[in-house]
């Protein structure tokens, strides 16, 4: 089942979400999956620097799809339709989409900016009616609680990148110590 490029087992749809009733394009399984199957690779550019668009997909890679297509079509880039959840069952690794509980078809798609992003271009706040609206800022800016509940779907990089942060404070205030 596991697609390269361009993804066969998942359609963009208009309609409202299941849990926010907002509508938008949302990403439907066609398909079953299992916790660990791969759904499909995302496509597309990989840059630097974050915007609004862009999925974090290594320390310093930011995946960004090409402008938008019309919907329906054969898109490679239909990843860009996957619904934000605190409580996802879809997660990013690296640039592969793996399932991290059973889908069926039917079932919309959903993954957790927090466990990609490391700070986000372009806070928003959360709709996925599994938090209290809680706005989605990326890992550096979650409680200690709310990294160690995605302890298992975080992005390794992620962690690297707050240890890397907390090192250079450290660093920071030794040496303001030092100073004075």
């Amino acid at each position: 089942m596991f697609q390269t490029n361009k993804p066969r087992h998942a359609v963009a749809v208009a309609g409202e979400t299941k849990k926010s009733g907002i509508e938008h394009f949302r990403l439907v399984a066609q398909s079953r999956f299992s916790p660990g199957d791969k759904i499909w690779m995302l496509a597309g550019e990989v840059v630097d620097v974050p915007d609004r668009y862009s999925v974090q997909v290594g320390r310093n890679d930011h995946l960004r799809p090409q402008p938008a297509l019309p919907p329906g079509a054969d898109d490679i880039y239909l990843w860009r339709y996957l619904t934000p959840s605190c409580n996802p069952n879809t997660q990013v690794i690296g640039r592969t989409l793996v399932a991290l509980a059973a889908i069926a078809p039917g079932d919309e798609l959903t993954f957790d900016y927090n466990c990609t992003e490391y700070e986000m271009a372009t806070p928003f706040q959360c709709r996925c009616g599994w938090c209290a609206g809680a706005t989605i800022r990326g890992f550096k800016h979650l409680g200690v609680a709310e990294r160690e509940r995605r302890r298992g779907s975080a992005a390794p990089y992620l962690w690297q990148l707050l240890a890397d942060e907390d090192d250079a404070l450290e660093n920071a205030e030794r040496h303001e110590f030092v100073s004075v």
